[in-house]
């Protein structure tokens, strides 16, 4: 994000990152470039209600989506389910073979390998200028929101019984 800034004076009025949750003592030295940088909102082990998430990904321009940097990361995790219901673009990052990337599909523009820098700074480049063009972007995966709407499981329960 701190290369996309760079390389986009101009988004600096536009662009804030928020990462709130815990972050692993052996990963902190990653976020110490943005710690100090006003575009960055940095709150490791700050825990937020369910409720105030949920608000937070409906404001969001995008959400964000990072998956293990491992070989193959096969589980998706509750939340992807959250950013599908908040009708934001989201920016998946994670290894070529995962779960969320499989539900997206290959087809699906926004994402993006772990450690794979450029191919990160471009798909932040591609949502910063599709939100220029459009402001009010939604997610526009109408067969994902179905698949992940709350009422399916209540569906699933109820059949069970």
């Amino acid at each position: 994000m701190l290369q996309f800034l760079e390389a986009h004076p101009e988004a600096e009025a536009h662009t804030q990152v928020v990462f709130i949750g815990q972050v692993h003592p052996k990963l902190l030295p990653e976020f110490d470039p943005a710690a100090n940088h006003k575009n960055f909102i940095i709150e490791n082990n700050t825990r937020l209600t369910y409720g105030q998430a949920l608000v937070l990904q409906k404001a969001a321009a995008a959400n964000l989506v990072i998956e293990s940097a491992t070989y193959h990361s096969p589980q998706l995790f509750g939340k992807f389910a959250d950013a599908v219901m908040a009708d934001k673009p989201i920016l998946c990052i994670g290894p070529a073979t995962s779960e969320a990337r499989r539900v997206v599909g290959n087809d699906y523009p926004y994402q993006a390998t772990n450690g794979n820098e450029e191919e990160i700074r471009l798909m932040i480049e591609t949502l910063y200028r599709n939100w220029r063009e459009q402001p009010n972007q939604t997610l526009q995966r109408p067969d994902l929101q179905h698949a992940f709407h709350p009422q399916r499981l209540v569906d699933a329960i109820n059949s069970w019984l």
